[in-house]
C-alpha cells in the first residue's frame, strides 16, 4: 500500500468531525489519449482543496479535502470513491467525529483493504496536547458504509508536533508522521507505529532517526507495508549540505520496528529536499527530491538486496525544467512508479504534471507524461499521486471547477479502449460488417466481453484480452424469419476499463425468405428433401426441383404446401426411384403473389450398395522385423462390412512380415495378437493395430452396411476402449456423431503419437472410450458437413495444451483447463487417454480415484478457479535423454492469474508467462509435475516451499555445442549478479548479464561471440555466476566447431 504526502508550504490549518455517508455521481471528463476521468466532490465549493492528498487500494480511492468547511472553516473532510466495472462513483464522505475549525482533516490520507486513515495536522485535541499537536482517524468499511473506529494521537504529543502530516496503512499496521516533534531538537520530527489488535488500534512504537537533529522534519513523509516502513526527513543537513534530506528504512521484528538503513543520494546537494515524499514495497523504495537541481526535481529508486538497500536509479523527467518540483509526490506499485511535478508550467504557471515510469529488469524508464485535459495555471496537478494495479490517480487541489481552489482529481487507466465505428448500418442487403477494438494505453490489458440485445445479431468473438494494439470483430445479422420492416439493436462491449456500445441498424424486405436445407434419410434409392420458408404474410406454394444437373428436370410438391404466416416454416418431401451411388442436385422454389423465389442449389449422393476400395498404408521396408519400433504401427479399418479376415489382405509370415492386434477393451492384457478368430474380421466399424514390411495396398469392392430408417449405421461397442473406423468412404465431422449419441467423448488418431481428431476419416482407425453405449450411431454423408454446435458445451472456458517432445518424437497433448459448469472429479469434460501398443514416452493425468481400471486421462477440466488451482500430471519415458514440455494457449487464461510449472522431481519451477517451454532429462521412468494457476498471493506459499535454498549454476546444454548453448541459475534471494564467459586462461571473453535479478530460476544463452562481436575459436570455456560480490560459481563448457 503506497501513500502520498502533501507539500506543507502551500496550506494553512485544517480539520475533522462525524463522518457522513452519501452516494452521488462524480464529474467525469473523458480524454481518449490518456483515458482520463475527472472527479470532483458532489458538494465541492471554493477553498476545499479537494485532491490535496490521494491514495488507492483495489477498487477504492480516498481523496482529502483539508479546506472543507462542513464543521468550521478548514475543518476538512475526505471522500471515498468506488470503482464498478470501468465507472467511479462517490461512496462516502468522511468527517471527524470531533472535527473543528482549522483542524485540516484530510491533509493526508491512506487506504488498505477495508481500512482508511486520515490525518488532521492542526487538530488541538481539545487543547489537551496543545495547538497543532495533530491527530489521525481510522475508518473501517462495514457492508457498504465506512465508520470511524478510532482517533489516534501520540502518547506524548505536544504543541506544534503536526502529528498526521503524513499517514500510511497496510494490513494491521499504520504509521503517522509528526515532523514538528522536538525530541531531538526543534522540528527534528518523529513517526508513530500503531497496530490493530482486534477492534482497537494501539500505539506500538515511536520512531526517531538514530542521528536526528533539529529542523530534520523526520516524518514529513511515511509509507509502510507488512515488513518495512520508510520515513522521509527532507530537512536533514547531512555533512555540510543543508536541507539535502534523507530517508530511513525500518524493519519489523515481531512487534518492534528497528532502523536498518539510512538512505541518501549518491550525490547530495543543498536544498535537494530528498525525503519530501516516499513509497515502499518489499523489493523497492522510491524517494522524491523536489528541490534537486534548482527545484527541477528528481526521485530515486532503491532496491532491497535482502541485507541492504542500495540506490539503483535516479529518475528525472525527460523535459525537466527549473521549478517543476518533480518528486513532490511519489507512489509505487509492481513495475510502475508515478511521480508528481506540481510546479510544471506546460499549461500555465504551476499547472502541474505527473510522470509514469516502468521497470524492465533493473532499469526504470519514463513511459508517459500526464497533464490534465483542462489544466490551467495554479492547478497544482500532481501535488498528490497514487498508483493501483491498473490505474493511477492525480490530485489538483487548486483546480477551480467548483470555485477558487475547490480542487479535483483525475483517474488514468493504464489501458484505454476505443471502438470504431460506433454504428453499423446493414441496410437491406449487407450481412457482415466489422468494428475495431483498440487499446491505446501505456500498459495493462483490456479484458472485454461482447453481448447483443437481439437474437438476429451475432459477433465473431465474444470475449478476449487485448494488449496494446487493435483487434477486429465481425458482426453478422440473420434476417431469416423476420417480418418486413426496419430493425435496430446494439452490440455491447463490457470491459475492465468501461463499457462501449455499437448501434446496429438493418432492413428486412417483404419478399419471401427461403432456404434449401440439407437432405436427410438419404438411402440407396430414396431421400428426403428439406427447406424452410418465411412467407412474410402471404400464401406461397412450395415445390422442390431435383435432377442429375442444375437443369433439374423433375419437380415434387412439399407435403405441407401451401404455407402462410410471418414466421419460418420447415417443409420437406420424400423422393424415390433414385439410382444407387448417384449425385443429385435439388433446390426449393416458392411461388406467391410477390413472385417466384428460388433457394440455393444443394446436392446429395445416394447411398451405395457397394464401396470400391483403393488405399495404401505406407510402412517402411526394413530388412529385419527387429528394426521396427512402436511408433511405426498404424490403426487401420475398412469402410463397409466385408467381414473378411484381416489376413485376406496380408502376405508373408506373421511376426516376420506383419503383425496385427485387436484391443479387447479390458483394463489390462488388452492387446490380442492375431489368432484367426472372428475378432479379426473387418466387421462394420472395426479397426486393428497393424504393421507390415513395406507399403500395404488394398484394392477391392466391399458390401456397404445398410442404413436404418434415420440414414445411420450403428457400430457395435464393447465397454471401455474400442478401436473403431468410419463405416463410410467419406469423412464425417465427429461433432455430428457426438450430438447424435448424447455428447460422447472424442476420438484419437495415431500417427507415431496420439492426436485428438475432429474428423472421422475412412481407412483410419481411432481409439474411442465407451462409458455406457452398446452401439455408436454414425450419420451417413458423402460430404464433410460443417461442424454443428455441440449440445451443452460450456462457453466460459479456457484450456492449456501440454505437449511432450524430444528430437526424435512428439507425444499427444493433454489439456488442463476450466469450465463454469464442470464438476469436481470426473465429468463429461474429462477424457481418458488412449493406450499405446508399446511403452513410448507420453504425458498424462493420473487419476485412479476417478477410474481404477483406466487411470490415465488426456483432459482434466475443473470448475472455475477461485484463488488458485493445481493440476498434477506425469511424464512416462523409458529414455534418459532430454525431453521438452510445451504449453500453448496460456494467453486464454484470465489476465489476473499467474501460471507456473513445478517440476517435483527436480524441485524446479518456471513462470510460464515468461517461458512456455521447459527442458528436462528424466531420472526415473515416471516424472511428476504440477501446473499451478492462480492469484500471486495464493501461489506464494506453494512457490516459497520449492524456492532454491542456495545459489545454483546449472549445467549448460548442449555440451559440447555449436553454435549456441543454454544454462540456468537459481537465486534464493533478489541479488546483484554478474554472468560472464572466460577462456581457459581465465581471460574475460563475454559479459552475458550484469545487474539486478529477482528470486528464482533464470536462463541464459551464449552463441560463441565475444564482447567485440567476433566469433571465438573452438575450445574449453568457463561460465561463471557472481552474486552480491560474495557468491562465485563456475562451470565448464566446450565449443566444438
Amino acid at each position: 500500500m503506497m501513500i502520498l504526502r502533501l507539500q506543507m508550504r502551500f496550506f494553512k490549518k485544517m480539520g475533522t468531525k462525524l463522518l457522513t455517508l452519501g452516494f452521488s455521481f462524480l464529474t467525469i471528463a473523458s480524454c481518449l489519449a490518456q483515458a482520463e476521468f475527472k472527479m470532483t466532490a458532489n458538494d465541492g465549493t471554493k477553498d476545499n482543496l479537494f485532491g490535496i492528498s490521494v491514495a488507492v487500494s483495489g477498487n477504492y480511492t480516498i481523496v482529502g479535502a483539508s479546506g472543507d468547511n462542513d464543521l468550521g472553516d478548514r475543518s476538512g473532510s475526505a471522500y471515498i470513491f468506488e470503482r464498478n466495472g470501468g465507472n467511479w462513483s462517490q461512496a462516502a464522505k468522511l468527517l471527524a467525529s470531533d472535527g473543528a475549525k482549522d483542524d485540516r482533516f484530510g491533509i493526508s490520507v491512506a487506504i488498505s483493504g477495508n481500512y482508511a486513515i486520515v490525518g488532521a495536522t492542526d487538530d488541538d485535541d481539545d487543547d489537551d496536547l496543545g495547538n497543532k499537536s495533530g491527530s489521525a482517524y481510522i475508518f473501517e468499511l462495514n457492508g457498504a458504509n465506512w465508520f470511524q473506529v478510532t482517533k489516534l494521537t501520540a502518547n506524548n504529543g505536544a504543541k506544534d508536533d503536526l502529528f498526521g502530516s503524513s499517514v500510511s496503512i497496510s494490513g494491521e499496521y499504520a504509521i503517522v508522521g509528526a515532523p514538528g516533534d522536538d525530541d531531538l531538537g526543534g522540528k527534528s520530527g518523529s513517526a508513530y507505529i500503531f497496530r490493530r489488535n482486534g477492534a482497537t488500534w494501539i500505539q506500538s512504537g515511536k520512531l526517531v532517526a538514530s542521528d536526528g537533529a533539529k529542523e530534520d522534519r523526520f516524518g514529513i513523509s511515511v509509507a509502510i507495508n507488512s515488513e518495512y516502513a520508510i520515513i522521509g526527513a527532507d530537512g536533514d543537513d547531512l555533512t555540510n549540505v543543508p536541507n539535502a534530506g534523507s530517508a530511513y528504512i525500518f524493519k519489523r521484528n515481531g512487534f518492534n520496528w528497528l532502523q536498518t538503513k539510512k538512505l541518501t543520494v549518491n550525490n547530495p546537494a543543498k536544498k535537494d529536499r530528498f525525503g519530501i515524499a516516499v513509497a515502499i514495497s518489499d523489493t523497492f523504495a522510491i524517494v522524491g527530491a523536489n528541490g534537486d537541481d534548482k527545484a527541477s526535481g528528481s526521485a530515486y529508486i532503491f532496491t532491497n538486496t535482502g541485507s541492504n538497500w542500495i540506490q539503483i536509479k535516479e529518475l528525472i523527467a525527460n523535459d525537466r525544467s527549473i521549478g517543476d518540483g518533480f518528486g513532490n509526490s511519489v507512489s509505487l506499485k509492481g513495475d510502475y512508479a508515478i511521480i508528481g511535478a506540481s510546479g510544471d508550467n506546460d499549461l500555465g504557471d504551476n499547472s502541474g504534471s505527473t510522470y509514469i515510469f516502468k521497470r524492465s529488469m533493473s532499469d526504470w524508464t519514463q513511459v508517459r507524461k500526464l497533464t490534465a485535459s483542462d489544466g490551467t495555471n495554479q492547478d497544482l496537478f500532481g501535488l498528490s499521486v497514487a498508483i493501483g494495479e491498473d490505474y493511477a490517480i492525480v490530485g489538483a487541489s487548486r483546480d477551480d471547477d467548483l470555485g477558487n481552489q475547490s480542487g479535483s482529481t483525475y483517474i488514468y487507466n493504464f489501458a484505454v479502449l476505443s471502438i470504431a465505428p460506433l454504428s453499423l448500418d446493414f441496410a437491406d442487403s449487407l450481412n457482415t460488417q466489422m468494428f475495431t477494438l483498440t487499446n491505446s494505453g501505456f500498459g495493462g490489458n483490456v479484458g472485454w466481453l461482447i453481448s447483443t440485445d437481439q437474437s438476429w445479431i451475432s459477433a465473431s468473438s465474444v470475449s478476449g484480452r487485448l494488449a496494446i494494439g487493435s483487434q477486429s470483430v465481425a458482426v453478422t445479422i440473420d434476417r431469416t424469419g423476420l417480418p418486413a420492416g426496419n430493425y435496430t439493436g446494439t452490440v455491447t462491449i463490457d470491459s475492465n476499463v468501461g463499457k462501449k456500445i455499437v448501434q446496429i441498424r438493418m432492413t428486412v424486405k417483404g419478399a419471401l425468405a427461403i432456404s434449401t436445407d440439407l437432405a436427410t434419410n438419404v438411402n440407396v434409392t430414396t431421400a428426403t428433401l428439406n427447406g424452410s420458408v418465411n412467407p412474410n404474410g402471404v400464401i406461397a406454394d412450395i415445390i422442390f426441383e431435383y435432377g442429375l444437373t442444375t437443369n433439374y428436370g423433375q419437380t415434387i410438391a412439399a407435403t405441407s404446401s401451401p404455407v402462410t404466416g410471418r414466421n419460418p416454416v420447415s417443409v420437406s418431401t420424400e423422393i424415390a426411384g433414385l439410382s444407387p451411388g448417384t449425385a443429385y442436385h435439388y433446390r426449393i422454389v416458392a411461388t406467391s403473389s410477390a413472385g417466384t423465389t428460388t433457394g440455393a442449389d444443394r446436392t446429395f449422393t445416394t447411398y451405395q450398395a457397394t464401396f470400391k476400395i483403393s488405399t495404401t498404408l505406407n510402412f517402411p521396408d526394413r530388412s529385419s522385423a527387429f528394426d521396427y519400433n512402436a511408433t511405426e504401427y498404424r490403426i487401420f479399418g475398412l469402410p463397409g462390412a466385408s467381414n473378411q479376415l484381416v489376413t485376406d489382405f496380408l502376405s508373408g509370415v506373421q511376426n516376420e512380415d506383419w503383425q496385427v492386434f485387436w484391443d479387447n477393451g479390458e483394463s489390462s492384457d488388452y492387446l490380442v495378437e492375431y489368432d484367426g478368430s472372428e475378432n479379426f474380421r473387418f466387421a462394420v466399424g472395426r479397426a486393428f493395430w497393424i504393421i507390415n514390411r513395406g507399403p500395404l495396398s488394398i484394392n477391392t469392392t466391399v458390401a456397404s452396411e445398410p442404413l436404418d430408417a434415420d440414414g445411420e449405421v450403428e457400430i457395435p461397442l464393447q465397454p471401455g476402449f474400442n478401436l473403431i473406423t468410419n463405416p463410410f468412404p467419406t469423412p464425417i465431422n465427429w461433432r455430428n456423431v457426438q450430438n447424435l449419441n448424447g455428447n460422447v467423448g472424442p476420438i484419437f488418431a495415431y500417427d507415431s503419437s496420439f492426436v485428438q481428431s475432429q474428423s472421422f476419416d475412412p481407412f483410419i482407425g481411432y481409439y474411442f472410450f465407451n462409458d455406457s453405449l452398446t452401439s455408436l450411431k454414425i450419420p451417413y454423408s458423402l460430404t464433410f458437413s460443417p461442424s454443428l454446435e455441440l449440445t451443452s458445451v460450456d462457453k466460459h472456458i479456457w484450456r492449456i495444451n501440454i505437449s511432450l517432445s524430444s528430437r526424435k518424437f512428439s507425444s499427444q497433448s493433454i489439456l488442463a483447463g476450466t469450465a463454469s459448469n464442470a464438476r469436481p472429479g470426473i465429468d463429461r469434460f474429462d477424457y481418458r487417454k488412449p493406450r499405446h501398443i508399446a511403452p513410448v514416452p507420453s504425458v498424462y493425468f493420473h487419476h485412479p480415484e476417478w477410474d481404477n481400471d483406466y487411470t490415465t486421462f488426456a483432459t482434466d477440466i475443473r470448475p472455475e478457479i477461485n484463488k488458485s488451482e493445481t493440476w498434477e500430471f506425469q511424464v512416462f519415458s523409458p529414455l534418459r535423454e532430454p525431453l521438452y514440455l510445451s504449453f500453448s494457449h496460456i494467453e486464454s487464461i484470465p489476465w489476473l492469474f499467474d501460471v507456473y510449472l513445478i517440476d517435483d522431481t527436480k524441485g524446479d519451477f518456471v513462470n510460464l508467462h515468461l517461458d512456455s517451454r521447459y527442458r528436462f532429462t528424466p531420472t526415473n521412468e515416471v516424472s511428476t509435475f504440477r501446473l499451478v494457476i492462480g492469484e500471486s498471493d495464493a501461489l506464494e506459499e506453494t512457490l516459497d516451499s520449492i524456492r532454491p535454498a542456495e545459489f545454483v549454476l546449472g549445467n549448460n546444454y548442449p555440451n559440447p555445442f555449436n553454435p549456441s548453448t543454454t544454462f540456468f541459475i537459481f537465486l534464493p534471494i533478489a541479488s546483484e549478479i554478474k554472468v560472464k564467459i572466460y577462456n581457459i586462461l581465465a581471460e574475460e571473453v563475454k559479459t552475458i548479464y550484469t545487474g539486478h535479478a529477482q528470486v528464482g530460476r533464470h536462463t541464459f544463452s551464449w552463441s560463441g561471440i565475444d564482447d567485440s562481436g567476433k566469433e571465438v575459436a573452438s575450445g574449453v570455456y568457463l561460465y561463471s555466476l557472481t552474486a552480491n560480490t560474495k557468491i562465485s560459481l563456475t562451470g565448464k563448457m566446450i565449443l566444438l566447431k
